[in-house]
């Protein structure tokens, strides 16, 4: 395996991808993102990106489709952003932008792509989850 302490988490994911011969769309398509979100996680684009709750996501979503070590690419991201925040760590206290209805969007499409049927639907049931 080659040496990735050096690289940035985008360029992990980029070489593990290019490695793969996959396209940026092939990664997009398997991840549920945009072709555009896919590239600035590659590139370390923050303005492009969410806020940092949802870049672990996708990066961790992302390391496991590139079957890498996920604790790695985000120890980098971390490090990037010049936080102390732990892989364990959970929930979005102290993000700023992140709505309740964006986390249920993120938590409603990671589930879906691991099978699970779940929708919310805030104005037909507020302030409740439907499983």
């Amino acid at each position: 395996m080659p040496e990735t302490r050096n690289l940035s988490p985008g360029e992990q994911l980029r070489n593990a991808r290019q490695g793969y011969r996959w396209s940026v769309e092939d990664v997009a398509a398997n991840l549920n993102l945009t072709v555009e979100m896919v590239r600035a996680l590659e590139s370390g684009d923050t303005e492009a990106l969410p806020g940092p709750t949802f870049v672990r996501g996708y990066l961790r979503a992302y390391a496991r489709l590139m079957e890498i070590d996920e604790s790695t690419v985000l120890a980098g991201a971390d490090d990037a952003q010049g936080e102390s925040t732990r892989s364990g760590q959970r929930g979005v206290q102290g993000q700023e932008g992140a709505s309740v209805a964006e986390v249920l969007d993120f938590a409603e499409e990671g589930l879906a792509q691991n099978g699970f049927d779940f929708h919310f639907d805030p104005g037909r049931y507020p302030g409740r989850l439907v499983v």
